[in-house]
C-alpha cells in the first residue's frame, strides 16, 4: 500500500485496541464506619443500689429548726474555740429541712466566724445532734439579738440591775450611807455568779 493507505491503516488499528479507562482507575480502599458500642445493661448491684439510697433518705430524721431555738440549742453543742464562738454569736436566719441534708443560714458579727474551719466543725457539731447531715452557710453582718451572747448580755444587764437595787434599798446599807456618810462606788456592784449560772442553766433545760 502507499504511504497513504499505511498511514490510515495504522490510526485505525491505535482505535481499535485503546486500553479500557477502567483499568486505569485505581481501586478506591473501602471505608468501614465504627461500630456505636451498645449501652452496657446496669447490673444488678447498681439497680440494688437506688432503692437502698432512698430507704436511706427516708430513716433520715426530720429537723425543723426556727431562728427562735437556735439560742438555746446553740448552748447545748459540743464544740470549742471558734466553733464555740461561732455558735454563742451567730444569728440563725432561715434553715430548710432538704431529703439528704439539712440547710442552715447564719450571720455572724466577725468575718472569722465565717472560716471553713469554723463552719465545718460546726456542721459536724449539728449532724451529731440531729443525726442528718448539716449545711451551712455563714455571712458577716449585724446581729438582731437572736444569738446565745446577746440573751446572755440581756440576762447579765438584768442581774446586775437587780443586784444594785438590792444593795441600794439594803437596810444596813441605807444606815451606812445615811449615818456614816458612805457612798456605794459606781460599778462596785457585781452580780452573784451563782445567780447567773442559773439563769443560763434553765435556758438550757440544765439543772443546777
Amino acid at each position: 500500500p502507499d504511504d497513504r493507505t499505511g498511514l490510515e491503516m495504522t490510526l485505525l488499528r491505535m482505535l481499535a485496541f485503546q486500553p479500557s479507562t477502567d483499568l486505569a482507575i485505581q481501586a478506591r480502599p473501602a471505608v468501614s464506619m465504627p461500630a456505636i458500642p451498645a449501652a452496657a445493661p446496669k447490673s444488678a448491684a447498681a439497680v440494688a443500689q437506688q432503692p437502698a439510697a432512698s430507704a436511706e433518705l427516708r430513716a433520715l430524721p426530720s429537723v425543723a429548726l426556727s431562728p427562735d431555738q437556735w439560742p438555746g440549742l446553740s448552748r447545748r453543742l459540743s464544740v470549742t474555740g471558734l466553733a464555740r464562738q461561732f455558735v454563742q454569736q451567730a444569728e440563725l436566719v432561715s434553715c430548710s429541712d432538704q431529703p439528704g441534708h439539712v440547710g442552715c443560714r447564719f450571720r455572724v458579727p466577725i468575718r472569722q466566724l465565717t472560716e471553713t474551719a469554723v463552719t465545718v466543725k460546726v456542721q459536724d457539731a449539728l449532724a451529731q445532734h440531729f443525726g442528718k447531715p448539716f449545711k451551712i452557710e455563714a455571712q458577716v453582718g449585724e446581729t438582731a439579738g437572736r444569738s446565745a451572747a446577746a440573751e446572755d448580755a440581756v440576762s447579765a444587764a438584768k442581774l446586775q440591775a437587780t443586784a444594785e437595787q438590792s444593795i441600794e434599798t439594803d437596810p444596813l446599807v441605807q444606815t451606812l450611807l445615811h449615818d456614816f456618810g458612805g457612798k456605794i462606788v459606781p460599778g462596785s456592784v457585781k452580780a452573784s455568779q451563782v445567780k447567773k449560772d442559773a439563769v443560763s442553766n434553765r435556758k438550757t433545760g440544765v439543772d443546777s
